[in-house]
């Protein structure tokens, strides 16, 4: 209870195994009961085997709470019933401009993450990987509103339920989420809700039934996401996602980059040029080694004066879009 402003619980693990809370319903892993409070942050943490919520934010005063963030978490095995109000993540009631990525939720009877509550706006459920929970994998307005809720970039698979919006769901906006392996991807009985796109394929992750939820070769979830780097820049494990459109991969963990081996090529070569010249534009194409262009759009390529005096102008730093660089005079 009570209020605080910046406060951060960070690499806590919660086990419900050690105490006998774990056998009881209500014995919640992580219950953040703030009120009025502001930049309240739950990150890299292990939750796990506790009898009620994994991490739940409930605030049943009458004061706002402000800048919620719940990321980069594993929980699983939580509750021990399958009713959604024993959700992996469960944030409810006065929780406004708050955000949920980036975490990893399997294994638990009730729902992954639900998102309700009086007064509950503008929450962004980004990035997670939402795998064998009871209930639905996500669930927007489960028991009483819900407003501007938005759903990207996640996983849902092998739920109960896929992406459920409840009829107290208002303005619930959901885009470029996977959902594999439900009868209905998303239920939708909300009001004013935007659907976007939805995939239904199956993810591929590496080895879900053992907790392993990075993306093989080939996955769907690859490259097909928006680009929300403008709220957060990494993944689960901390590497740096990419940056453009339809660069994200879906859920918690991104697909590093590879460009090895890899050679230059100019696509128009450079010229000779008198002092102060405009030069045409030089175009830079990224093979591998056989001469196969690379569909590559991160690392930087940088055009440089090997020896001579003077300095080169114009652009110097280009990033390749689907492997070619282009440096402007």
């Amino acid at each position: 209870g009570g209020s605080g402003t910046n406060i951060t619980i960070d690499n806590v693990e919660v086990d419900g195994t050690h105490d006998n809370f774990g056998d009881y319903e209500g014995g919640h892993c992580m219950y953040i009961s703030q009120q009025n409070s502001t930049n309240y942050i739950v990150q890299n943490s292990h939750v796990h085997d506790c009898g009620g919520i994994g991490i739940t934010a409930n605030n049943g005063a009458t004061t706002l709470n402000q800048g919620l963030i719940i990321r980069n978490n594993k929980v699983h095995n939580v509750g021990r019933s399958v009713s959604a109000t024993k959700s992996g993540i469960a944030v409810s009631s006065r929780q406004q401009n708050g955000l949920i990525y980036n975490n990893l939720v399997y294994d638990n009877p009730g729902a992954g993450i639900t998102v309700y509550g009086i007064s509950t706006e503008n929450i962004g459920v980004y990035n997670n990987s939402v795998y064998n929970n009871g209930n639905p994998g996500i669930g927007i307005g489960t028991f009483n509103a819900g407003l501007n809720i938005k759903v990207k970039n996640n996983i849902v698979y092998n739920n109960n339920a896929g992406i459920n919006i409840y009829q107290w769901a208002n303005g619930t906006i959901l885009d470029d989420n996977l959902v594999y392996n439900h009868t209905t991807p998303v239920i939708n009985n909300g009001v004013n809700s935007t659907l976007g796109t939805v995939i239904t394929s199956n993810p591929l992750f590496v080895n879900a039934a053992a907790g392993d939820f990075h993306l093989q070769t080939g996955s769907p979830a690859i490259n097909v996401g928006t680009d929300l780097s403008a709220t957060f820049t990494v993944d689960y494990a901390g590497t740096t996602r990419d940056t453009g459109v339809n660069t994200w991969e879906l859920g918690a963990y991104t697909v590093a980059t590879t460009i090895s081996p890899l050679h230059l090529a100019f696509g128009s070569p450079p010229v000779n040029a008198f002092v102060n010249a405009i030069l045409p534009n030089i175009t830079v194409r990224l093979l591998d080694a056989a001469n196969t262009l690379q569909d590559i759009d991160t690392g930087d390529v940088t055009l440089a004066k090997v020896s001579g005096p003077g300095v080169i102008g114009g652009t110097l730093v280009a990033t390749p879009v689907d492997g070619i660089a282009t440096f402007t005079g």
